[in-house]
């Protein structure tokens, strides 16, 4: 019978060291030591280094079993995420009886695949974009084979959307995943990040991840080991229709999804709500209003998703570019036409509206930014 993770010893261990790492000792730093409830500081750092410590182990100790990864996905894979599989209790129980009829050479062929294809795509990519691939459906449906998995979890496989977002979820969320992957991001307020900046990059954009390479070799060659089916067929995708980009008239509304469409040099217009709460006093309370602000300005480039250059326009002069607008812009944006007024190259540290209003009471569209 397989043996626990951790022992019932161990777990009261790892418990007493919780619980020592609560008490108070000399020279802890201690904030409102007065107070009914003082923080203590130094024991909140001990515990969580008791807590890292834990996971640091847990995670070894279920990468030194591959063979019990293995059959849990297997049984996830071929149930389609439909059949729960607890990690921890798996490693802890006699042979499941589900993976009698999901440790075949028709599933270890097809997980073999989606393995291998987790252990090429970018880096960069999240689950939703993994889902797109293993899915053979936007954008990333034109990788061709320079992946391999391509469509794998497509419909030519009876694999649904939801099934397949199930799937990849262990690989992208939660502890198991850290045995994929790791987040090796620098810390946005950190040193590493501020010298990112001074170098002309973006510290809240730099975001870097780290792939067990060995761990995904250790699980295909289980995979290779027990036999894979030769004669599964590979899907055959439609290939996807020609993009239709839009073209825009005056008055149509400029959106996230379309501004991809937008000719450099659009004069637009975009409005921001704001909640905001006037100033009360004793006699007078203040009242709950939302200020509703309109800017102009002239689209220059998509620096990349989420992120564009724009021009402010003010007393109609489009002033120096702003690099870093988000896509909050086209909230509420209006195309005008072509920018034919008088541009300079002098920046301004305020975008300031061309009109600003104040309705009484809170409008449920308004933003809190």
């Amino acid at each position: 019978m397989p043996s626990p993770l951790f022992s019932p010893e161990e777990m009261f261990s790892w418990d007493q060291k919780r619980t020592e790492a609560k008490i108070e000792r000399v020279g802890d730093t201690i904030y409102h030591p007065d107070s009914p409830n003082p923080h203590n500081a130094s024991a909140r750092t001990r515990v969580y280094r008791v807590g890292h410590s834990f996971t640091l182990t847990k995670l070894n100790r279920m990468a030194d079993r591959p063979e019990a990864i293995v059959n849990g996905l297997l049984i996830w894979f071929h149930h389609k995420g439909t059949e729960p599989v607890t990690w921890e209790d798996f490693f802890e129980r006699v042979v499941d009886p589900r993976l009698t009829v999901a440790d075949n050479p028709t599933s270890r062929k097809l997980l073999h695949t989606v393995l291998s294809g987790l252990s090429k795509i970018p880096r960069s990519w999240g689950k939703s974009a993994a889902v797109r691939f293993f899915r053979g459906t936007g954008k990333q449906a034109t990788m061709g084979l320079k992946y391999p998995g391509l469509g794998v979890l497509g419909k030519e496989y009876d694999w649904k959307q939801r099934e397949a977002e199930a799937m990849l979820s262990p690989f992208y969320y939660g502890l198991f995943s850290k045995l994929f992957m790791e987040d090796d991001s620098p810390d946005s307020y950190g040193e590493e990040a501020s010298e990112i900046e001074e170098e002309g990059g973006n510290r809240w954009a730099a975001t870097r991840k780290e792939r067990d390479d060995e761990f995904f070799k250790t699980l295909l060659g289980i995979l290779e080991a027990r036999g894979l089916d030769p004669d599964v067929e590979k899907p055959v995708l439609k290939a996807p229709k020609p993009r239709k980009a839009k073209i825009f008239k005056p008055g149509d509304t400029i959106q996230a999804r379309n501004v991809r469409d937008l000719p450099s040099g659009t004069h637009f217009r975009w409005t921001h709500k704001k909640r905001d709460t006037t100033r009360g006093t004793v006699d007078k309370p203040g009242k709950r209003v939302t200020r509703v602000r309109t800017y102009e300005g002239v689209y220059v480039a998509r620096n990349k998703p989420g992120s564009y250059t724009l021009r402010p326009v003010m007393d109609d002069v489009a002033f120096g570019p702003k690099k870093d607008c988000g896509s909050h812009v086209w909230d509420e944006a209006e195309y005008i036409g072509t920018w034919s007024g008088t541009t300079v190259a002098a920046e301004v540290k305020e975008w300031k509206p061309l009109k600003e209003n104040r309705i009484d009471g809170w409008l449920k569209e308004a933003s809190w930014h």
